[in-house]
């Protein structure tokens, strides 16, 4: 290779990832179908709506998680999509056309993601050169939940381009530490923090990274001035999300219910087994980093290896904590800011194979590659396929309900998680309350004037909470569907009558009338 050549290749190789990470978002997008389809509108209409609030002054209701900072990058993108093209009031425009705003948020999440992939891979390139640096990029691609995930607007699209850098950073340190190392990383720590608490268990890689005292102490008190500067949009909700997360910690259920007792052991362990069986490769990379650090320790004795046997054991230690704490909460996205730091793990292993077997690391890194591109390419694929299936499906369930409107005047009453955008707005609205009032009722409520939804139990409602009598409604219209997310006839007061007419995916479509008949 040239020297005209060389210089060139480097700076090539690692702009792949980023566009990559472009590419994958823009195919996932078009396999997913439009956010206001029920299994995309949870949390992708929650994030706008919050978005909103945000913009008009409001604190973000939806603090869950946290996800402040994708909501304060979406306030600006509204605020920059109305000054363009906006007309009439700020609300109503979002109201009017939603999917604009959504997709400027989304695509503004992604190319941040990918100019933070890009800086890692520069920041690696430099401190340990092309190799690691790819490695580090590619981390998002060993999990296919983050590259399933990342193809709407939730937050791992953002979390990945943040965790690949705080990688970058452990990794330069590594092989060259600098003073400024410990404030660097511990700053990436705490905005971390404030994009998903499933971050929390890099914290501790952190910490154990460091042999120092004085490094850790930097190290920490940056990540908690990081943590409180990034959420301070919502300051004022701090107590609420620590209280959620107490509450979550102490009881053995799903975001804080079942009894009072960290684990309950009969739900945790089959969890465990989900999450450890759902993402085969990256439950491999884990296990591999963990033994070669055990091996790596014996083969030393406990103070030799130096930084990469150290960093490798900081990694190995919070994978395999966050893998224990969140099998509680069995779903692999709460994995995602732990997967994408699996590229720095690989490197790590290849440091201490190739000092001792050099003849056999070429070899060896070979049938790896092959083990987790042939892995990869079967997952990622069986994922396409089952989230095309989904999209199908709603889609199907909206035009079984369009064409029921088609054949005459229909007042339609939406249940949760109905594939249509009057649904998908008050969802998102219903999560952006400001003590106890929904702050964009009466935009929807403009659009979408004959829509009811049922907030529960068939207390129906319009896009305002304004409670509506349903028996003058059913007597007065001819047509008045019921349609969403439920696969069984609900529980209702007797004097109404559902007729069952068809059932898509996981939603269904009835029509709505007086009578006293037992229901299907």
């Amino acid at each position: 290779m040239t020297n005209g050549r060389g210089r060139w290749f480097a700076p090539l190789a690692l702009a792949v990832a980023p566009c990559a990470f472009l590419v994958t978002i823009s195919w996932l997008r078009h396999v997913r179908g439009p956010a206001w389809l029920a299994f995309n509108s949870d949390p992708e209409y929650v994030y706008l709506m919050n978005s909103l609030a945000m913009l008009k002054g409001y604190p973000p209701f939806h603090i869950d998680h946290p996800g402040i900072p994708l909501k304060a990058l979406g306030a600006i993108v509204i605020a920059i999509i109305y000054a363009v093209s906006g007309a009439g009031h700020v609300v109503l425009d979002v109201v009017m056309r939603p999917e604009v705003y959504i997709a400027g948020i989304q695509w503004t999440a992604a190319i941040v993601s990918a100019l933070l992939i890009a800086t890692a891979g520069v920041l690696v390139w430099r401190r340990a050169g092309l190799t690691a640096a790819l490695l580090v990029q590619a981390s998002p691609w060993l999990s296919f939940t983050t590259v399933s995930v990342s193809g709407g607007l939730r937050i791992e699209a953002l979390l990945a381009g943040t965790v690949v850098l705080w990688t970058a950073l452990v990794v330069g340190y590594v092989q060259r530490p600098t003073r400024s190392a410990p404030l660097l990383i511990g700053l990436v720590t705490g905005v971390m923090g404030t994009l998903h608490v499933a971050a929390a268990p890099l914290a501790l890689g952190a910490f154990l990274l460091f042999d120092n005292w004085q490094s850790r102490r930097r190290m920490m008190i940056a990540a908690i001035f990081s943590f409180l500067a990034a959420f301070s949009p919502a300051l004022t909700k701090l107590p609420s999300f620590v209280k959620r997360i107490a509450m979550v910690s102490v009881h053995s259920g799903y975001y804080g219910s079942g009894s009072v007792t960290v684990v309950d052991v009969d739900h945790y362990l089959p969890g465990l087994r989900f999450l450890l069986l759902s993402e085969p490769v990256c439950t491999a990379v884990i296990l591999l980093g963990a033994v070669t650090w055990v091996v790596w320790r014996i083969d030393d004795g406990p103070r030799e290896g130096g930084l990469p046997r150290r960093g490798l054991g900081a990694l190995a230690a919070m994978q395999v904590a966050a893998v224990v704490a969140l099998a509680k909460h069995a779903d692999p996205h709460y994995l995602v800011p732990t997967y994408c730091t699996l590229g720095a793990t690989l490197w790590m292993v290849g440091r201490y194979v190739r000092g001792r077997a050099p003849s056999g690391f070429v070899p060896a890194s070979v049938v790896v590659a092959v083990f987790i591109v042939g892995g990869q390419s079967e997952l990622i694929q069986a994922e396409v396929v089952r989230l095309t299936t989904l999209r199908i499906d709603q889609e199907r369930a909206v035009s079984r309900v369009e064409d029921l409107m088609r054949q005459g005047p229909c007042d339609p009453i939406y249940v949760a998680r109905s594939s249509n955008v009057a649904s998908a707005l008050q969802m998102g609205n219903l999560c952006a309350l400001y003590k106890g009032h929904a702050l964009f009722g009466e935009e929807i409520e403009q659009r979408f004037p004959a829509v009811l939804f049922d907030e529960g139990g068939l207390i129906v409602g319009k896009a305002n909470r304004q409670a509506v009598e349903l028996d003058p409604i059913l007597r007065g219209e001819r047509c008045v569907i019921y349609a969403g997310e439920t696969v069984h006839v609900p529980a209702l007061p007797s004097q109404v009558e559902l007729e069952w007419l068809g059932q898509s995916g996981p939603e269904s479509v009835y029509r709505m009338r007086p009578g006293r008949k037992p229901a299907r």
